[in-house]
This record gives structure tokens, sequence and C-alpha cells, in this order.
């Protein structure tokens, strides 16, 4: 009985880890860095852009707001910053073309708000990775509200709509 209980708790240790290769063999199509923050390089030689920035696990497809502060019109809107990157997968690509272009689109219907500041990670990695850090973004593409005193208002990122960056901005700059 002994034998057929070590042999059953193996086979599901050696299970575990042949799961746990599977899964991390979806990932083997790239090349790794040294630094969990550095972008790799596929096969194809596409660049791609590393979503986590604190090893904690990618959210889901749906966007991802701060919450806005208690009295969203006492806070003073600074800038809008713009994260996004021109090298990367093609969903990635496209979901940053399609923020930027909702979100100027919004911009548009506010005169008096601030200009859009536009942060390229494959261009600017040092800046990106610094803003990236510091407001706890997870993926790209963002649009960070910030305040005079450079602090974190507001976030949008990942995928989303004109509707939910109108949302957003409305707190800040009004209807």
């Amino acid at each position: 009985m002994k034998h057929i209980h070590k042999s059953l708790k193996t086979t599901v240790i050696l299970s575990a880890i042949f799961s746990l290769l599977i899964l991390f063999s979806a990932c083997s199509n790239t090349t790794k860095s040294e630094d969990p923050g550095q972008a790799t390089t596929d096969k194809s030689g596409e660049t791609n852009i590393p979503a986590v920035t604190n090893n904690e696990p990618e959210p889901a497809s749906k966007p991802i707001t701060s919450a806005p502060m208690a009295k969203a019109e006492s806070a003073s809107l600074a800038r809008i910053v713009f994260i996004t990157t021109s090298k990367a997968c093609g969903c990635t690509l496209t979901r940053c073309q399609n923020g930027e272009a909702a979100l100027q689109k919004v911009l548009a219907s506010y005169p008096n708000a601030p200009q859009m500041e536009r942060v390229d990670f494959a261009e600017e990695r040092d800046k990106a990775r610094s803003l990236t850090q510091k407001h706890a973004v997870f993926m790209l593409p963002v649009a960070l509200l910030i305040d005079g005193k450079d602090s974190l208002l507001d976030k949008l990122e990942g995928e989303f709509t004109e509707a939910e960056a109108k949302k957003m901005l409305e707190l800040y700059l009004g209807k």
C-alpha cells in the first residue's frame, strides 16, 4: 500500500511539473533578457515590450482605471501622458493605435485641456519605464492624468474606448 501511495504522489508531482513546463513553453519563441523589465525579441525579429512591470499577472483586457480622487473638481490636471509603443506584436500595436485615436478625439472637444504628451516605450525606454513604475502601469497603452505636483490623478490602461476616455476626462475637465 505504501508503494502505491508513493507512486501516486510522484505521479501528481510530475504532472504538476509537466503542466508548468507546458505553460512556460508558450513563451519559448522569445529570447529572454537578464532584466525582467527589458523587451524581448522573438524569432522574427519583432520586439515585445513587457506588459507587467512588477511580476504580477497581466490583468484582463478590460481597461483599468485607478479610483478617481474624491473631489475631482478640486484636482488640478496639469499633464496628460499617453504611453504607447511603436514596436510590439500586432495586437499590442492595434490596442495602442486605437487608444491614442480615441484619446485624441476626446481631447479635441476640450480646447483648454493640457496638450497630450506622447511617450513611446520603444523610443524613450528610460522615460517610459520611470513613468510606468512610478504609476504602477500593468499594460500598454496607458493614459495618465497627472496634477501639478506630479501625482497621479487617474489612469486608463489597456484596451479602452472613446466613451471610457471621455468619462475619465469629464471628471477633471468637465462636460
